[in-house]
């Protein structure tokens, strides 16, 4: 303390002394100024100068004297003064004494500048002094004096001084941080910093030399002129500035600084410089190694951030250059570096979080990490936290720093790019709403919309955002767009952020996420687009497009946006409204080579042009631009596509637009495109729209056929090609008018003739064309015709069949049979033509093409379009659009029909696939493969009919189709039949033809006028196998023929030889096996046949007039003969006696009444239609006999097995005679082996137990047997049986448990033979209005104890109830308690059986009213069980009136007992249900009295003979209850299946299946056998479990979850009940569900909703139909007494299941608009398709109506005929009691179908039954008026499917197209309820099915209706097809099968099909089974391939 205040007094002395400047010497002065500068370094320097003003006194000093001594101490004290009194330099600011400081040391040192010492202080108190800032700015506005020059000439002059360098520098510094640019420029341009830098490169050592030369160094690289001189080689500032800081590592100012400089210093055009020289190293460990110094961070960082991309790329080249052994450790090096990155990165953001500007500079940073570096693995440091996190930290932390919001989204966006997973992790965290506020916070700023615009537009990109969100992002890009509406960046990313949110689905394809399906978001995009629009968005949009019309990015993303919006309702409306096409139009003009742009113009176009009102002046400008469009991007496919896509929205828009598009000549583009796209394309999108365009272009029929003539007359092969091929129809004209026709007559070229040949010209106009060539002598085209009709390669085969030439020339016939012997020249495949054909034919036979959706639209016309110009059915197409044929024609308001026609001979044809003319054409390839072993089949039906089918394109038919190898066979079969021929010189003229015809197998020359047969012709057909003559005018058979060596076959029938068939003794044939003279005039038989034809096999005479058979025949080779239809009446003994070899005599349809020999190797007998009364023995003692057929006689007795020889019996056919019993007695063995036993329409009444030991029985016909019974128990052997017929029994059987199938019956007999035992177990259903006792009487009936009742309520309760009968055998009821509450009347039908008792009870004391509240019970219980026994019983007698009662009784004999439409009341009781009483002992004894008689199909149901298999199941069934857990009481399958094992029941896998189905209708278990549910698997061993879940859902009311005017709930609501309440284990919410949905408690509507059928509204909603005249709807009533349970519901939830399909079918969905309530539906297309079904009510009728309405349209008919259909199936599969005649009252069925109509609208409607509509109409389907006979109504505006005009146009039969004769020469095979018969439809043989047997008219009209629906779905090559169905009379017109059943095939040809033949039967079958899934023919599959 005493030397403190020694120094205090000191110092005190010493300022006095200072003060006392007068008088005094230097050196005194000076000694005063050193002790006061040793008094200044002392410990208490600080204290003893506080407040002591020495710079005052000292200044003085300074100023007054100028010795350098002075000057020196002086300016030292002063700087030290400085240093430890900051108030020192404050007080200096201001004059002392009048004294500047600052001038005065500028004085010093230019008066002392060449003194060292002196400088050096001077220089550190300039240092001191600058650091004010006044002081600063007084030095530089001292104008006398250049404060730099001073410095730096001191620093020249001294620059080996270290302290005059560090202090000039610390001088420099503040000045030039305070200087203008100017100046700083200024300082370099004069080299003023090498005296800076020099200073750095001489004193490197010095670290505060270094410091201050780099904080110098950094002002002066702030001017960009200034960093190119620093940064030139001369200076190398940035390479002096890295050795300082790697010298001086560990100083942070150092560090810091150079940071600085170095950031300064990096400049884009220096990247590689500093990179190369290690700068980005030098920054990075400074950054490293000062992580808590900010100013570091951000300098690093900044530089870093710079250079990052240039660090990259050098180390990528670094590495090239690299050997490959260093390669690696580069590669590691390069990891390890960018890993010390990150970490910098990562400990910025963390360490300085409160510092705006390091989080700014980290993220940018980290931003150009991310985008330059290829890092594989992942960005996140382990132990540190994830980068987003820390990133969004920044930016909300500093959401007021417009740079830091910046740098953090677009880091975001770059880390989002690095992993795409980032942005679903963004997206969980919200960091779209922090952007949405942080926009709204700086909604002034333009760049914080425009990052957080481009960080949406990166968030959403892969992305699909929900409703909520896309609103509120959406809404603040609008808004941020209308804010900077002027700024070019923010409207570009604003317009992309919107591109993503309202079109998702293209940006995830983009990024490679998969599409969800539109059903499941397009609801909440619609709804964002519609609030858009609301929101005006299109209109910023538009005007984006507008302002920045120069802007390329701008114009591509709005107009991208704008077709997203334009599918939103009314959008495109408003934009045109505001221009949007002129706009687009624009656009697409100032970029006319802009792809993208374009790609989006065209979108946005499909969508404006498809609503638009085009105006006629708009339609040519939008031709040009569209055409132009295409043509600029033609070798970009997506374009192309596009392109086509708007132009083909404009042709189907407006119909003179293929006037403008033709003016620009677009069908270049078209042709140019199909000309390139000629590849096999499984999916070629622009090829199917080019076509689509081009059928645009000449839709019209007329224009088309038109430019087909022209092109033709111009002889333009390419372009006529084309034509036809798109659909033009060559056949459009017939007779003389017809194309081919004109071709011919005016001598067209060759090539368009083959053209027109081959596209399928019909045969008649070939046939015409060859009648003019003929006349004109062009043999050539004559050759033509006749090979395109006849000739078959093939097959080897010419047919030239049914021609009617009137004469043949040799020289036809030569160049026909040459054809095959030449390499036919191929057609040119490269052609235009050909290659479309192949395209398109292609992609139809591949079923490529799918329907297209049309979206009907209103518009208005005036002004614009007029109706008929513009067509309002537009077609919503996407990029990938394929099409078909839509073959629903269109409404008067449709346009024509949109799709390409598959060629064809015919419009008709031409709806058919393409696929049906390949299949026939293979058919009839295979045909051709096995005909030559055919010799059955005539020649004229053997191949005539394959040439008449060579009218549509069929590729094998064309010209060079067939391989070459099949081409270099001769013709083997020539077919001249038909031609009216009157002799052969055709075959005889020409020398060629001999050698030709030599080679002939078979030669058809039947149907001609032949009277003789050449003999000089025989020479040349040494080779023929087969001749056929049949059909012409022989007299007699000519004897050359029998020389032929190789005839085998000769047919001759239909001749008129005769009477005598008169032969050459010396003639013998030597290989003659067949010879056919049926059908001409023969009355002997010919006995000379034995000399003649010795070796003849196969005779038939049939079909002549031969009465008796007398004298030997002596052929000895004969197996077969045929003496049909003749008149014989007697066989002689000794007939046959001679043939030793015969195997088979058919004599059917003669007279014969006996027979006395026959050949014992007979096999087969044929003696149908004869007088035999019974069998003779001579044929039952036949050893060898398999077959006999001897129908329709008049046989009593069919001996049993004892009296037959033959032990190989295959087949009886007995049907049609007296037989009255079925001998089975004796050795049975002997019939072991049969395989059909036909004995119907006999007199059976049984059929003994023998039957089965006839176990190879395959077809067992006892039908129309009307006093069968019964099957007897041992037909259940019959294990191969699978014909049964049951037509006109009346079986003891319970078809509707057992099954109707003959393996249903058989199985269950099965199962009684092996053990049957009486079941005695059944249902009693107690039903009726609520309240009215019946839980009180079950209990009395059982006798229940009040311990015994049950304290819970159940809505269906389940009790059994052991009755006694007679034998004290425990008969159990299985009583089941229905409860009357409306809601649960749609789930009662599940539970009622007919196979139980009905108790129907009412409350007496509510009055005779309550009667009306059981008739719905009644009528339910016989819509389900009509058979049943019902017992009425009214409750409450106790405390009714006697007068109530006796009315109750009164109104219900009145109303229930003699009406029809309810079931047999048993009977009708009166009693009290509280007590027992004497009523009570009645009923009981009422109910065993019925329990008894009670009898379905004549067998009793109580005691009802079961196998004992299904008791031993019941039984375990039973035990199994104790054994399950009580939560879920159910048996999946499979462990049903153990049980069955560990029992070993006798019960099979298909047996199962009746089994439990007979244990569900005793009410044991239930099942619900439905695989579309799902519930097949479960077995509900607790009915009452399963009742009370039931019953507890339906306590469900919560009106706040659902819709209570729609019915809907949500499933979640559902799943919430279940998790309050235990009723269903949560393990199986599935099945939970599957069970409502059966129950039609809750039926799936939508993803997350169900429709609560019981909640929908009783209330018809208030709309209005759009027709109300009665000429303008169709309606149709169903009546019936009552609604059946559930009915509506199942109707309602069907109808909404199948709407979309009701139009266009399955091919096609169409939702309409739905309305529905709890009795109605409506559905509605268009006002032109639209359908009401709904309960109605009559006037006086109290029944209930089911009323249809629909429009009187075509859509309406397609509609009508879909809804009739749905409903018939719905009433056939639920309600069949509906249906079934009511015996027991009128004899007809409870439901009737009227139809209604009037001839005028002004009349009220009348009603008709369908049954008598269907009498009334007349051939022209018209209904005729009584009482106006010229008043007619056509059928199809009443009844559209009576006539079936709501089927497809090409499927309705034309009349004059069918050729049938019915005769049973055609007849193909008989059915249940038609007959199929032969015939010719459009020149093409068919089978037609006539329906006309044995059912009502209705009844067969709904069974064409059935096959119509199944037989329209078979479009496969392998299954046989429909081609037209007709409704008067019914037929159904069939692809013909020639050669019959395959079975029949394979009987026919025995062994005589090829191995490769039998596979491809095989293949085809399998490939047929596996179309329609019919696995149960699979084995005739594994047969075939095995054989």
């Amino acid at each position: 303390m005493a030397d403190k205040e020694e120094l205090g007094i000191r110092l005190k002395k010493l300022l006095v002394r200072l003060n006392l400047q007068e008088g005094k010497q230097l050196g005194t002065m000076v000694q005063i100024i050193q002790d006061l500068l040793f008094l200044s370094h002392t410990d208490h320097c600080v204290e003893l100068f506080a407040d002591q003003n020495v710079h005052v006194p000292l200044m003085l000093v300074l100023s007054a004297h100028l010795n350098s001594k002075v000057q020196q101490v002086g300016w030292s004290l002063l700087c030290r003064l400085m240093e430890i009194c900051p108030t020192t330099l404050d007080s200096l600011t201001n004059p002392v004494e009048f004294i500047e400081v600052h001038k005065l040391i500028l004085k010093v040192l230019s008066v002392y500048h060449n003194e060292a010492k002196m400088m050096m202080v001077g220089l550190r108190a300039l240092a001191l002094l600058l650091k004010s800032g006044e002081i600063v700015m007084q030095v530089l506005d001292v104008e006398e004096v250049d404060v730099f020059f001073l410095v730096l000439e001191a620093m020249r002059s001294f620059s080996d001084r270290e302290e005059v360098q560090l202090q000039g520098c610390a001088a420099l510094q503040p000045l030039l941080q305070t200087v203008s640019e100017d100046h700083l420029v200024e300082f370099v341009e004069k080299k003023d910093h090498e005296v800076v830098l020099n200073a750095l490169s001489r004193f490197m050592d010095s670290e505060n030399v270094v410091l201050r030369v780099l904080r110098v160094l950094v002002p002066l690289a702030a001017p960009a002129s200034n960093v190119e001189i620093l940064m030139s080689k001369s200076v190398k500032c940035y390479s002096l500035a890295c050795q300082a800081m790697e010298m001086w590592l560990n100083s942070e100012a150092i560090q810091e600084a150079g940071c600085c400089l170095l950031r300064k210093l990096t400049s884009e055009s220096y990247y590689n410089i500093l990179v190369l020289n290690g700068v980005h190293k030098v920054a990075m460990k400074a950054c490293v190694s000062y992580p808590e110094n900010a100013t570091v961070q951000i300098q690093a960082l900044s530089c870093l951030s710079a250079l990052v991309e240039c660090v990259v790329q050098n180390e990528g080249l670094e590495r090239e250059r690299e050997e490959d052994e260093a390669e690696q450790e580069v590669v590691s090096t390069e990891a390890e570096e960018m890993l010390v990155w990150r970490e910098a990165c990562y400990t910025a953001l963390q360490r300085h979080a409160e510092d705006a500007t390091v989080q700014e500079v980290a993220c940018w940073a980290l931003n150009s990490l991310l985008l330059h570096c290829n890092t594989s693995g992942p960005v996140e440091l382990e132990g540190r936290p994830p980068l987003h996190t820390l990133i969004m930290a920044a930016m909300l932390l500093h959401s007021s720093c417009v740079g830091v919001f910046q740098a953090a989204t677009c880091t975001l966006h770059t880390l989002i790019q690095h992993n795409r997973r980032m942005r679903d992790l963004l997206l969980s965290l919200g960091i779209h709403f922090n952007i949405v506020d942080l926009m709204r916070k700086h909604a002034s700023s333009s760049v914080v919309c425009e990052s957080a615009c481009k960080l949406l537009h990166t968030l959403f990109q892969g992305a699909r955002a929900s409703l909520d969100e896309g609103a509120l992002v959406l809404g603040q890009i609008l808004s941020a767009l209308r804010t900077h509406n002027f700024v070019p960046e923010v409207q570009l990313d604003g317009l992309r952020a919107s591109l993503v949110l309202l079109n998702p689905d293209r940006s995830l394809r983009e990024h490679g996420h998969s599409v969800a399906d539109p059903d499941t978001v397009g609801v909440s995009l619609r709804v964002l687009k519609n609030q858009c629009v609301l929101e005006g968005a299109h209109t910023v949009y538009l005007e984006a497009l507008n302002r920045f019309i120069s802007s390329k990015e701008i114009q591509e993303c709005g107009l991208g946006v704008l077709s997203a919006l334009a599918d939103c309702s009314g959008a495109v409306d408003l934009m045109c409204q505001q221009g949007a096409i002129d706009t687009v139009l624009h656009t697409l003009q100032m970029f006319p080579q802009e792809r993208d742009i374009h790609y989006w113009a065209l979108s946005l176009l499909f969508h404006l042009i498809s609503k638009k009102k085009l105006s006629r002046t708009m339609v040519p400008v939008l031709a040009f631009v569209l055409v132009s469009s295409v043509r600029q991007h033609k070798e970009d496919t997506v374009m192309l596509l596009k392109g086509f896509q708007a132009v083909w929205k404009l042709l189907d828009t407006c119909s003179s637009a293929a006037a403008w598009l033709q003016k620009e000549a677009f069908e270049k583009e078209i042709f140019q495109v199909l000309r390139e796209k000629t590849g096999d394309q499984r999916r070629d999108p622009l090829q199917g729209m080019s076509c689509l365009c081009l059928c645009k272009m000449v839709a019209d029929p007329e224009i088309m056929y038109l430019l087909l003539e022209r092109a033709c007359e111009d002889g333009d092969v390419d372009m006529a090609e084309c034509l036809i091929k798109l659909g033009a129809d060559v056949n459009k004209k017939t007779k003389s008018d017809s194309l081919i026709y004109q071709l011919c007559d005016r001598g067209a070229p060759l090539a368009l003739l083959e053209l027109l040949v081959s596209a399928g010209v019909h045969e008649q106009q070939l046939r015409g064309a060859l009648s003019v060539c003929i006349r004109r002598g062009e043999d050539t085209v004559v050759t033509l015709l006749l090979r395109r009709l006849g000739l078959d390669r093939t097959n080897s085969a010419l047919c030239l069949g049914s021609f009617r030439l009137g004469q043949m020339k040799a020289t036809w016939l030569s160049a026909l049979l040459s054809e095959c012997r030449t390499q036919s020249p191929t057609s040119d495949k490269n052609s235009k033509g050909q290659r479309l054909a192949r395209q398109i034919l292609s992609l139809q036979r591949r079923k490529e093409f799918s329907g297209v959706s049309r979206l009907q639209s209103d518009v208005s016309t005036f002004g614009y379009l007029t109706d008929e110009e513009s067509d309002d059915s537009h077609i919503s197409l996407d990029e990938s659009l394929v099409f078909m044929f839509d073959g629903l024609e269109s409404d008067g308001s449709d346009g024509p029909s949109h799709g390409l026609l598959p060629f064809n001979d015919s419009p008709e044809e031409g709806r058919k696939p393409a696929w049906r003319n390949h299949s026939r054409c293979r058919r009839a390839n295979s045909e051709g493969c096995h005909r030559e072993t055919d010799a059955s089949i005539p020649l004229y039906r053997r191949f005539n009919s394959h040439n008449t089918r060579g009218q549509g394109f069929v590729e094998s038919s064309t010209p060079g189709a067939v391989p070459p190898d099949i081409d270099k066979d001769p013709i083997r079969l020539l077919d001249l039949s038909g031609n009216e021929l009157s002799n052969l010189s055709c075959l005889m003229d020409v020398s060629s033809l001999k050698r030709q015809i030599e080679n002939l197998l078979r030669l058809d020359l039947s149907k001609n006028s032949l009277s003789e047969f050449p003999s000089v012709l025989c020479q040349s057909l040494r080779s023929l196998t087969r001749l056929d003559l049949q059909g012409n005018q022989l007299q007699s058979l000519p004897g050359e023929l029998l020389r032929l060596p190789a005839l085998s076959a000769l047919n001759v029938s239909h001749n008129c030889i005769g009477p005598l068939l008169l032969l050459d003794p010396s003639v013998c044939s030597p290989s003659l096996r067949q010879l056919n003279l049926s059908f001409n005039q023969i009355t002997v038989f010919p006995f000379q046949l034995g000399q003649a034809t010795r070796r003849l096999e196969e005779l038939s005479l049939e079909g002549n007039q031969i009465s008796e058979l007398s004298l030997p025949l002596c052929l000895a080779e004969l197996r077969v003969l045929d003496v049909s239809k003749n008149q014989v009446k007697m066989v002689s003994d000794n007939f046959l006696t001679e043939c030793v070899k015969m195997e088979t005599f058919t004599a059917s349809v003669n007279q014969i009444s006996s027979l006395s020999h026959l050949p014992s190797k007979i096999t087969t007998i044929k003696l149908s239609m004869n007088n035999f009364t019974s069998v003779p023995e001579i044929i039952m003692n036949l050893p060898s006999l398999r077959s006999v057929d001897m129908r329709k006689n008049s046989i009593s007795v069919l001996l049993g097995p004892a009296s037959w020889v033959s032990v190989n019996l295959r087949e009886l056919m007995f049907s049609h005679n007296h037989i009255s019993t079925l001998d089975l007695s004796g050795p049975v063995y002997k019939w072991a082996r049969l395989e059909k036993l036909h004995l119907s329409s006999n007199k059976l009444t049984e059929i003994p137990p023998q039957i089965g030991m006839l176990e190879d029985l395959t077809s067992l016909d006892v039908s129309q047997n009307e006093g069968l019974r019964s099957f007897p128990d041992e037909m259940g052997k019959l294990a191969h049986l699978w014909d049964l017929p049951l037509d006109g029994l009346q079986l003891q059987l319970d078809l509707k448990h057992i099954g109707s199938k003959t393996k249903d019956i058989i199985r269950f007999l099965q199962q009684r033979l092996k053990k049957a035992v009486p079941y005695y177990r059944m249902k009693l259903i107690v039903v009726g209005s609520p309240c009215s006792g019946k839980s009180s009487l079950i209990r009395q009936l059982m006798r229940l104890k009040r311990s015994q009742w049950r304290s819970d309520q159940h809505t269906i309760g389940v009790r059994n109830w052991a009755v006694r009968n007679k034998e004290k055998r425990n008969m159990q009821l299985n009583v089941w308690e229905l409860s009357g509450a409306e809601e649960c009347s749609g789930f009662h039908p599940h539970f009622m059986s007919s196979r139980a008792l009905y108790l129907v009870l009412y409350d007496l004391k509510k009055g005779p009213s309550e009667i009306d509240t059981i008739k719905h019970w009644l009528f339910n219980i016989k819509a389900v069980a009509g058979q049943s026994p019902v017992i009425v019983i009214g409750t409450h007698a106790d405390v009714c009136e006697e007068h109530h009662i006796q009315e109750c009784v009164l109104k219900l004999r009145e109303e229930l007992l003699s009406q029809t439409g309810f079931p047999v009341i048993k009977e009708n009781l009166m009693l009290c249900a509280c007590e027992e009483s004497e009523s009570i002992n009645k009923l009981r004894k009422a109910i065993y009295r019925e329990l008894i008689e009670f009898k379905i199909q004549g067998q009793p149901v109580m005691g009802q003979l079961i196998p004992d298999c299904y008791v031993e199941l019941e039984r375990r069934v039973l035990q199994e209850r104790s054994h399950v857990p009580a939560d879920f009481p159910v048996l999946r399958h499979s462990r049903l299946l153990e049980i069955i094992q560990e029992t070993q029941l006798q019960l099979e896998e298909g047996e199962l299946p009746h089994a439990i189905h007979f244990l569900s209708e005793a009410g044991v278990l239930l099942h619900f056998d439905d695989p579309v549910l799902q519930l097949k698997d479960l077995y509900f061993i607790d009915p009452q479990w399963l009742c009370d879940v039931i019953s507890q859902t339906l306590t469900l009311k919560s009106p706040d979850q659902w819709d209570s005017t729609r019915g809907v709930v949500q499933r979640s609501t559902v799943e919430k009940f279940l998790d309050k309440s235990p009723c269903f284990p949560k393990n199986h919410l599935t099945q939970y569900f599957k069970l409502l949905e059966k129950f039609q408690i809750a039926l799936p509507f939508g993803d997350d909703q169900l429709l609560i059928p019981s909640r929908l509204s009783d209330h018809r909603p208030v709309f209005e139909l759009p027709h109300c005249e009665n000429s303008e709807v169709i309606v149709r009533l169903y009546e019936m007494p009552y609604f059946p349970m559930g009915y509506w519901s199942r109707q309602i939830s069907r109808l909404l299941e199948v709407s979309a399909f009701l139009l266009y079918g399955r091919e096609k969905a169409l939702r309409p608009n739905r309305i529905y309530w709890s009795k109605g539906i409506y559905l509605s297309w268009s006002t032109e398709a639209y359908c009401l079904v709904e309960a109605s009510s009559l006037e006086d009728n109290s029944a209930s109506f089911i009323k249809i309405t629909v429009p009187c349209s075509r859509k309406g008919h397609v509609l009508f005929g879909q809804v009739v259909d749905h409903i018939d199936s719905l009433l056939e599969e639920w309600f069949p009691g509906l249906l079934a005649t009511d015996v027991h009252g009128t004899g007809e069925t409870l439901l009737k179908k009227w139809a209604l109509y009037s001839f005028s609208d002004g009349q009220n409607f009348q009603k008709m039954l369908l049954e008598d509509l269907l009498s009334k109409i007349s051939a022209d389907g018209l209904l005729v008026n009584p009482e106006d006979p010229s008043c007619t109504l056509p059928i199809s505006q009443i009844s559209p499917d009576l006539v079936l005009s709501d089927q497809l146009p090409s499927t309705m039969l034309d009349p004059e197209q069918l050729e049938m004769e019915l005769s049973k020469e055609y007849l193909l095979g008989d059915g249940g309820f038609g007959s199929v018969y032969k015939a010719v439809y459009k020149n093409e043989e068919v089978a037609v099915k006539i329906f006309n047997k044995h059912a009502s008219a209705l009844y067969v009209h709904r069974l064409v209706r059935q096959e119509l629906a199944v037989l329209g779905r078979l479009c496969h090559p392998s299954l046989v097809g429909l081609l037209a169905a007709g409704c008067n009379p019914h037929i159904l017109v069939m692809e013909l099968a020639p050669c019959g059943s395959l079975d029949s095939l394979f009987e026919r040809e025995n062994g005589s099909l090829s191995r490769k033949l039998q596979h491809r039967i095989a293949l085809h079958v399998a490939d047929g089974l596996r179309w329609r899934g019919c696995v149960q023919a699979s084995g005739l599959c594994c047969q075939l391939v095995g054989c």
